[in-house]
C-alpha cells in the first residue's frame, strides 16, 4: 500500500507562491494566467505527493531531514518528508541560483 502524505507549506514557500502569482497577474494583466499558474502548482504537488523521495536529494539537510528538489514546469520545489507530511520549504524559478538560496534559507530557519 502506498503511503499517504499531507502536503504542508512553511511560510516562505507560501510567500514564494504569492509573489510569483502577483508578478504574473501584474505583468500580464490576464486572470487566465493566474488560473494557469494555480493549475501548474497543483499538478506539480500531486506529482511530488505520489513519490516524494524518488526525486533529487540535494544533499542539504533541514532539521535532520534531507531536502529534495523537483523541477516541474520551470518551477523548483524544495521540500522535506517526515512520517506523515511533505513540507514545502521553497518554490523557486528554475533559473535561480537555488543552491545558494537554499543554503542561506537553511541558516536563517534552522
Amino acid at each position: 500500500m502506498l503511503k499517504s502524505y499531507t502536503i504542508r507549506f512553511v511560510p516562505t514557500a507560501r510567500k514564494d507562491l504569492v509573489q510569483m502569482k502577483t508578478y504574473i497577474l501584474n505583468k500580464f494583466k490576464y486572470p487566465e494566467y493566474g488560473v494557469n499558474f494555480d493549475k501548474k502548482i497543483k499538478e506539480a504537488l500531486m506529482i511530488i505527493k505520489k513519490s516524494p523521495t524518488s526525486f533529487k536529494n540535494t544533499q542539504l539537510i533541514y532539521k535532520g531531514l534531507n531536502i529534495y528538489m523537483n523541477n516541474i514546469k520551470s518551477y523548483l520545489f524544495f521540500y522535506v518528508v517526515d512520517d506523515v507530511n511533505i513540507w514545502i520549504l521553497r518554490v523557486l524559478k528554475e533559473r535561480m541560483n537555488w543552491e545558494n538560496i537554499m543554503k542561506i534559507w537553511i541558516k536563517q530557519n534552522d
